[in-house]
């Protein structure tokens, strides 16, 4: 592991002259790639998740990315080009569950996010501190043990474990 950069205060990084830039511009990376589309020639660009990023910056010398799972209107908008799709395909099964559909949504989402800042923290991992301590769904972007203890520490409801652990059980 890397040796840690970390600063809460301006002024306190003289060894790091641009820590806090730095720090902001990693926001912006993962709020971008949090709302990123997949493009390619002739292709309809496609939202790879419903995750609404709110705002993105620097705080206290940590990333901070405000953002919702599934959010509403991103869902909805995905629900209609789902029924859209299958209309379009002639699907003659039975119209799908919204439900179950919101659910769907939420799930890769977590899987999304928790991609997104382990990508981060690879891409810079010194900052590894500052990427992931203030993280909106902080068990989301640790290990399973993590967020296995939090549970058994009455941290993280039982609802949200049994969502955490469908996301983490095919990464770790």
């Amino acid at each position: 592991m890397s040796q840690q950069v970390r600063y809460y205060g301006w002024g306190s990084n003289k060894d790091h002259p641009t820590y806090f830039e730095d720090i902001g511009r990693i926001a912006e990376w993962i709020a971008w790639a949090l709302e990123a589309q997949e493009t390619g020639f002739n292709r309809v660009p496609q939202q790879m998740s419903t995750i609404a990023v709110e705002q993105c910056k620097e705080k206290f010398g940590a990333v901070r990315v405000y953002c919702s799972l599934a959010s509403e209107a991103k869902v909805q908008t995905a629900w209609r080009l789902h029924l859209k799709e299958r209309r379009i395909a002639g699907s003659m099964s039975p119209k799908p569950n919204k439900l179950e559909f919101v659910r769907l949504r939420e799930i890769e989402d977590m899987r999304w996010y928790r991609k997104i800042y382990r990508g981060a923290v690879s891409l810079w991992p010194h900052y590894m501190s500052a990427i992931i301590d203030d993280a909106d769904f902080p068990y989301l972007v640790g290990t399973v043990a993590d967020a296995e203890a939090a549970h058994v520490k009455g941290s993280i409801s039982k609802r949200d474990w049994d969502k955490y652990r469908i996301v983490m059980r095919d990464q770790e």
